[in-house]
């Protein structure tokens, strides 16, 4: 972990780089005359125009020194006017750099989500799920005794009564209650020590590959935080996304989405012959929806099984989340850019300053001292050549 330098201590002898070299130039100046004297006196004078430049140049990033406003020559607020670029070249930066599609997409396909599935629907994930799968066989099965018998012959009925059924459930909140238990899952998952170690390794090689595809790139670091404490904020900002409701609101959408269009009906279609033996003996039983419960829930344990089981199901599985979750990520991709510049937006140009100056202030300063130190050792070389010719 880079340790921070205070940039109010680094200020400060920025400061008393400039006041030595003043003092040396007024102290050696009526002796200019002599070797000593005028040594000290041209190394002294080149310092302090150094660091008086350096100090003008540093202090133009900023605000306006000496009160000079920004023009064709001198160019001052540097920063607070260019505010909207910054922003605009951060927000790019994040949307199709850091986290372009291309990256999104190739962390999705070095997850295991056949391990998550495991986690979700374990003895004690099941015991929560429950409750939301018996409501939801509940609403379905009244749905279908509502539509009737004789609608089960044809797919495309068979369609139609499925999206009746999962609007009636959507209607009584048992499919938002369902994806709530989901998001809780999941929200404890990503803030999971495991994720956090992951998230930290990645944000370390994401911005390492950044950086050295270009080393001027590296000023990026200056405007985020460490590691650890980046993966800290992306956990909390992901558990509230999951936890805060708009989650399970797109993901509603989603399915309604889904289920209103004709991938539905292949999907049906494929189930058919399975689902259709099933209804027909048990959706006129209301007392069976116990046991379709029991059945629907013995059928994930099973599943969960099999996964752990057999490599083959785990990487078919998992293929098909991942290619899911890309067509997500490559439909929503843009948010991330509108999330990105819609938090930066909070920031005025005073914050800005006070952020910059926070993170970089110290190295700043630097090049302060820098300037009195190679202008006050390039005025005695000067003086030396000239002294020797």
């Amino acid at each position: 972990m880079i340790k921070q330098i205070n940039p109010l201590n680094t200020y400060r002898k920025a400061n008393w780089a400039l006041g030595v070299t003043a003092l040396g130039l007024v102290a050696a100046f009526p002796f200019q005359t002599q070797f000593w004297g005028g040594l000290v006196t041209s190394g002294c004078s080149a310092g302090l125009v150094g660091g008086l430049a350096d100090w003008f140049a540093v202090t133009a990033l900023f605000r306006k020194p000496l009160g000079i406003r920004p023009g064709r020559v001198f160019r001052t607020e540097i920063i607070p006017r260019n505010r909207e670029r910054i922003f605009q070249e951060l927000t790019h930066m994040v949307q199709d750099e850091l986290l372009s599609q291309e990256a999104l997409t190739q962390k999705i396909a070095g997850l295991d989500f056949a391990d998550l599935f495991g986690k979700l629907t374990d003895a004690q994930g099941l015991e929560k799920l429950e409750p939301s799968v018996k409501s939801l066989v509940n609403s379905l099965l009244e749905s279908m005794n509502q539509l009737g018998e004789e609608t089960f012959a044809l797919n495309n009925v068979i369609s139609e009564i499925l999206r009746e059924a999962f609007k009636l459930s959507c209607d009584k909140g048992t499919v938002n209650k369902v994806l709530e238990v989901l998001a809780h899952e999941l929200s404890l998952w990503g803030q999971s020590p495991e994720m956090h170690h992951t998230l930290e390794k990645w944000i370390d090689d994401s911005l390492e590959a950044y950086v050295s595809e270009n080393s001027s790139r590296k000023i990026v670091q200056m405007f985020l935080p460490d590691s650890s404490t980046l993966a800290t904020k992306i956990q909390m900002q992901v558990s509230n996304e999951l936890t805060g409701g708009q989650a399970v609101r797109t993901a509603q959408e989603w399915l309604e989405e889904f289920v209103a269009g004709p991938r539905f009906d292949d999907l049906v279609e494929q189930l058919l012959p399975k689902v259709r033996s099933f209804i027909q003996t048990r959706a006129n039983q209301p007392e069976n929806a116990q046991m379709l419960t029991s059945f629907l829930l013995h059928y994930i344990a099973k599943y969960h099984l099999e996964l752990e089981e057999n490599a083959e199901k785990r990487v078919g599985f998992n293929q098909k989340v991942q290619t899911l979750l890309s067509q997500v990520v490559a439909g929503l991709h843009d948010r991330i850019g509108r999330f990105v510049r819609d938090g930066l937006e909070k920031y005025s140009d005073e914050m800005l300053v006070n952020l910059i100056e926070e993170k970089a202030g110290a190295d700043l300063q630097m090049i302060r001292i820098n300037g009195s130190v190679v202008g006050g050792l390039a005025g005695v070389l000067f003086y030396l050549v000239n002294f020797l010719i």
